[in-house]
């Protein structure tokens, strides 16, 4: 019963993992917005630097494949409104029935315990479509 947060804005997501009963949290990785200018320089075929260059697509992929492995059963998203909005359009159906809440706020420089006692504050479950 793993709880993952997403405390994402448009350079940056780090992604948070909690047992839902647990009062600690760590962060699991981050995922950076890489340039398209640095990307090019790499050896990325142009169909990778493209889809790469997405970064919402970017996230959306990496949750769409931890959600198949199981990884979490339960997410948290805390991002600007303007943001989510983004991200959530990007985001596979079965990656949207897992998320619990949404914290309309930019949090990326928060600490593992100050996005905890956000999350005791978050709002009640909402409904979420894709």
């Amino acid at each position: 019963m793993y709880r993952w947060m997403v405390v994402t804005d448009t350079h940056r997501a780090r992604i948070f993992e909690t047992l839902r009963s647990a009062d600690d949290m760590h962060e699991i990785c981050q995922i950076i917005n890489v340039p398209r200018r640095e990307i090019c320089a790499s050896a990325a075929t142009p169909s990778d630097t493209l889809r790469d260059n997405d970064f919402s697509g970017q996230i959306a992929d990496f949750l769409r494949r931890e959600r198949a492995a199981g990884s979490f059963d339960d997410l948290v998203l805390a991002a600007a409104p303007e943001w989510y909005e983004t991200l959530r359009q990007q985001l596979h159906g079965s990656v949207v029935a897992m998320i619990s809440s949404v914290i309309a706020d930019d949090l990326t420089d928060k600490s593992p315990v100050d996005l905890l006692l956000q999350l005791q504050r978050a709002p009640a479950p909402l409904a979420c479509s894709a």
